[in-house]
């Protein structure tokens, strides 16, 4: 792993961890794409962790998927597109 990589890391998980963990329920499990910064945060978190390669062209590892996940954001972001951009200060009233 980069220098930056682990910087990175350092700085997603001191930044995202205090914020998320008051918030998640104790039996949580995590599915991503298997990105390393995100891996890390779990890790932190302690939370059960399962990364789909869909860089490999897995779609599903064992009951686990991103598909919702994906599906959402693709649907955010082409409702976004209406706005023609989003200043993030002003993130959190477009998503209420």
């Amino acid at each position: 792993m980069s220098s930056r990589m682990a910087g990175l890391e350092a700085d997603a998980s001191n930044h995202t961890v205090p914020r998320l963990r008051p918030i998640l329920i104790k039996d949580v499990i995590l599915c991503t794409e298997g990105n390393s910064v995100v891996m890390a945060i779990g890790r932190k978190l302690g939370v059960e962790h399962h990364a789909v390669n869909v860089a490999a062209s897995e779609r599903v590892c064992g009951a686990w998927h991103v598909h919702n996940v994906n599906s959402y954001r693709s649907r955010l972001k082409d409702w976004m597109r209406q706005f023609r951009g989003v200043a993030s200060k002003y993130l959190d009233s477009y998503l209420g």
